[in-house]
């Protein structure tokens, strides 16, 4: 029992990585949501370059839930046939133990115990049909961790029609796993004080911004126009400032997804080298 238990062990751990995982992904949605929203707010101000910035951080996002979406599901196929695995093997020693005993019953030529005996045999010869019907219907002879892409289509145009919905899933596409895996940030004090310095930045950048053009409109009123030029140049700069902080800090959040999408995809990798160990021994 002790590699079956170690087994089961490394099945809860992958469960627990796959919630992680679609958490990851609720917790991209609602940011491309917020993205959205930022990007209507910067075209009403008439911040296109801004706008832009905004626009690019939810198409990431959404890429990034995606891409969670997708490794979540076939960890769970992977956690579906270990569990099936680990299932099966507990019923075989189950089987054996019984098939023992019938042994000594019919050595005995005790009729009662052989009865009780054959009565569990055949309840754990029908588990181990379930088990096998479900473990055939599941893998469907295939050794592809992926959901047949037509099974996909046919479930996308049957939730379609169920609600009025239009949504073409005729041609595959081929390109969606192309796509790069990418994490949302992880969250600790250095990531939040880059952030928070990074809002500070950004504001203290608008604050001077808008500072400097009633002096661009004082300095013309007193004729000084190489002072409105200076200070003109000045609200330029700033402005440029202003918007390179969240084009610096969206370059800076897509690196730290990168690493720790690399980091998750390593402790995954650590457990999968772990099971197939104990499955091999």
């Amino acid at each position: 029992m002790g590699n079956t238990e170690k087994l089961m062990n490394q099945i809860m751990e992958l469960k627990f990585t796959s919630k992680s995982l679609q958490r990851q992904a609720r917790k991209c949605e609602k940011e491309e949501k917020s993205e959205k929203l930022k990007v209507k707010k910067a075209i009403e101000k008439g911040n296109m370059d801004g706008a832009r910035i905004y626009a690019e951080n939810s198409i990431r996002k959404r890429n990034e839930q995606m891409n969670y979406l997708r490794l979540a599901s076939r960890l769970d196929a992977v956690v579906s046939r270990l569990d099936t695995q680990a299932k099966m093997t507990t019923i075989s020693k189950s089987m054996s133990s019984i098939v023992k005993s019938l042994e000594s019953s019919l050595t005995t030529g005790n009729l009662q115990k052989m009865s009780e005996t054959m009565d569990q045999f055949e309840k754990q010869f029908v588990n181990m049909e379930v088990q096998a019907e479900f473990m055939e219907s599941s893998m469907a002879g295939s050794t592809s961790l992926s959901t047949p892409e037509g099974d996909v289509n046919s479930l996308m145009q049957q939730v379609a029609d169920d609600y009025g919905l239009e949504v073409s899933v005729g041609l595959p596409q081929a390109a969606a796993h192309a796509i790069p895996v990418k994490a949302p940030e992880k969250v600790d004090e250095d990531d939040l004080s880059r952030r928070l310095a990074e809002l500070k930045a950004r504001g203290k950048c608008e604050k001077e911004e808008k500072s400097e053009k009633p002096k661009v409109t004082e300095a013309i009123q007193k004729g000084n126009m190489d002072g409105a030029r200076m200070y003109a140049e000045n609200s330029t700069r700033k402005r440029n400032e202003q918007m390179n902080y969240p084009r610096l800090a969206s370059r800076l959040d897509a690196v730290v997804s990168h690493l720790d999408t690399q980091a998750k995809m390593t402790t995954i990798s650590k457990y999968m080298s772990s099971i197939l160990k104990l499955l091999e021994s």
